[in-house]
């Protein structure tokens, strides 16, 4: 991939929390902070965007969820 003078870089962090256990390093990041990141590549991709209800039942599923 060539960079040239009219790109445009975006940053975004992922919002969450971290916890440190048995020595391990852990970092949960909330749901609609990787929905927007998800949706933000996603669109740069050109593919189609994710569905919020869709995207956060998946992370329910996997257990990646912030209770706040």
């Amino acid at each position: 991939m060539f960079i040239n003078d009219d790109m445009e870089i975006v940053s975004h962090r992922i919002d969450g929390y971290d916890v440190m256990y048995n020595g391990v390093y852990y970092y949960y990041p909330r749901p609609l902070s990787l929905l927007y990141a998800s949706s933000a590549l996603r669109d740069n991709l050109d593919l189609p965007l994710p569905k919020g209800y869709r995207f956060i039942k998946h992370l329910l599923s996997r257990s990646y969820i912030y209770w706040s």
